[in-house]
């Protein structure tokens, strides 16, 4: 089916819902009127009951044609047909994206992007810059997370020039960004920043006390389990006596990546049982190559999907204690699903389920220990509290 068709077929659906919507357009055409009409009749025995109100839909749009004030331009209100389409489906996990938004998010799974390396957030009608990837062009600048961007090229961010002043930072590969930089002091310096391909460092490791070997996973992103399995080699190598593996503040990511590293921890059986949204039924198995050493997981109420997963199948094969406190909670898988036109659907299309337990979707998975974060201090309470574990482990 094409999508051109598909979307003028929801545009007709959803013209009721919509029409607060098409305020901002110019006359349309007999001709588009025609293909709407003739898409709307080409469609009407594949969607079955979806199409029962179209007669009175079409009698709307019939009106709106030849009454609305201001007319309508249907490629301006596309993308509002599309999201209010999955909107509708009632689940906070599918949605439809833009270009742009499409080519964000697969950059985030990806592990890598062309940028300067910065994340960043609205403050003070500045551009403030989060944290700094290692490495990266903005490291090799001396930008420094807490300092924050005031001008990009010749654009000086306000709150009105804010998205277009971070628009300006991104660019080609090899071309350079000139960034006016405001430190902590009030001092502002003008630094040139190349745009390159950036690699996000999602796993970060080290050595603690007594030999326990601690990795964080930030995110599970195409990168993540290569970087993964080389930490945990290498501190095996190191004379590794157990580990300590951190998923705090991780909202999930790829299933392929969570199941390569759960396959290397788990001894041989189920990884994860997938239900489809067609019927269809999938379990994934580890096989027999696993750490046999002491092993615990911290998770917090941002540990979500793919890194609830990682937790619960540890637990699910008593190889690991779990401390902090109760996980998020979503057991849905989405398939990110590319348009004909560049933009995008992420879709639930699956729940994934435990090895051997039930699935944690609007429930999360509760640790053996439950630890409270005390923000009032500077001491990382639940870290302290599963490093106790390995005593006399």
């Amino acid at each position: 089916m094409e999508r051109k068709n598909l979307i003028i077929f929801i545009a007709v659906l959803l013209a009721v819902a919509c029409v607060s919507a098409l305020c901002t357009a110019a006359i349309v055409t007999n001709d588009v009127n025609k293909r709407i009409h003739d898409a709307v009749e080409a469609e009407k025995s594949y969607y079955g009951n979806l199409t029962s109100d179209l007669d009175t839909l079409l009698e709307i749009k019939k009106l709106v044609d030849n009454n609305f004030v201001d007319g309508i331009v249907y490629e301006n209100v596309d993308e509002a047909l599309a999201e209010k389409f999955v909107e509708a489906l009632g689940d906070k996990y599918s949605e439809y994206l833009t270009k742009d938004e499409l080519k964000s998010y697969l950059n985030k799974v990806s592990g890598s992007f062309v940028g300067i390396g910065v994340t960043c957030v609205s403050k003070n009608g500045k551009i403030y810059i989060d944290s700094v990837i290692e490495n990266s062009p903005a490291e090799e600048a001396g930008i420094k997370g807490g300092e924050s961007i005031v001008a990009v090229g010749d654009i000086t961010v306000t709150e009105e020039t804010y998205d277009d002043a971070v628009n300006a930072v991104a660019g080609e590969k090899g071309t350079f960004v000139t960034l006016k930089i405001e430190d902590a002091d009030g001092k502002i310096r003008t630094v040139k920043v190349e745009r390159r391909e950036v690699v996000t460092k999602t796993v970060h490791s080290e050595m603690l006390e007594g030999n326990i070997a601690y990795i964080r996973i930030t995110q599970f992103a195409s990168n993540t389990a290569d970087a993964f399995l080389k930490a945990v080699d290498t501190a095996i190598n190191n004379g590794a006596k157990g580990f300590l593996f951190d998923v705090r503040d991780n909202s999930g990511g790829s299933l392929d990546s969570v199941v390569a590293i759960l396959d290397r921890i788990l001894p041989k059986g189920p990884i994860v049982n997938i239900v489809y949204g067609s019927g269809k039924n999938e379990t994934i198995f580890s096989d027999e190559k696993c750490i046999e050493l002491p092993m615990a997981v911290l998770v917090n109420g941002k540990t979500a999907s793919a890194a609830e997963l990682f937790a619960s199948a540890l637990r699910d094969y008593k190889i690991a204690e779990l401390y902090g406190v109760k996980t998020y909670g979503k057991g849905y898988m989405q398939s990110i699903i590319t348009l004909n036109d560049g933009s995008g659907l992420r879709l639930s299309v699956a729940k994934y389920n435990p090895p051997y337990g039930e699935n944690y979707e609007g429930v999360g998975v509760a640790p053996h220990v439950l630890v409270e974060d005390d923000a009032k201090t500077e001491t990382d309470e639940q870290f302290e509290s599963a490093k106790k574990y390995f005593i006399n482990k």
